[in-house]
């Protein structure tokens, strides 16, 4: 087992569940409203430099900040199940020309990005997002 406090000290139970899900939908028009305010201090904290970087690097950044953000819950929703964690512990890497992937800015947590499968989605109205936590169990002998 990983470091990172429990939440579910049965979680090797083989009656837990082997995975986890969190999905997550936004307006993008809510988005579009807060642009301004993801300029000035609080809503720069919402994201990591890198995540404001993608998401400003597009003529609309809305719908991008709106999955950007379904992408931190989604994943915040599968991992709260089994760990203690904050949204400022997600950090989501878009490249653009792959998958998006999580990284963990919590040490603890290190290691378990690559047992989630996370999937973003938009249009111009709605962005959504669906996240998979893997729970990989030893076989019991």
């Amino acid at each position: 087992m990983m470091t990172a406090e429990l939440q579910a000290a049965n979680i090797d139970s083989p009656c837990a569940p082997n995975f986890f899900l969190g999905i997550d939908c936004e307006e993008t028009e809510r988005w579009a409203e807060m642009l301004p305010l993801l300029e000035e201090a609080e809503g720069k904290a919402l994201f990591f430099p890198d995540e404001h970087s993608y998401c400003r690097s597009f003529a609309d950044p809305a719908p991008r900040y709106a999955g950007v953000w379904c992408a931190k819950e989604a994943v915040y929703k599968a991992v709260s199940s089994v760990f203690r964690l904050t949204l400022r512990d997600i950090k989501i890497v878009s490249d653009g020309s792959s998958q998006p992937r999580v990284e963990f800015s919590n040490k603890d947590l290190s290691g378990w990005e690559k047992s989630i499968s996370l999937s973003i989605t938009h249009t111009s109205r709605t962005a959504m997002a669906a996240a998979i936590f893997h729970v990989f169990r030893e076989e019991s002998k």
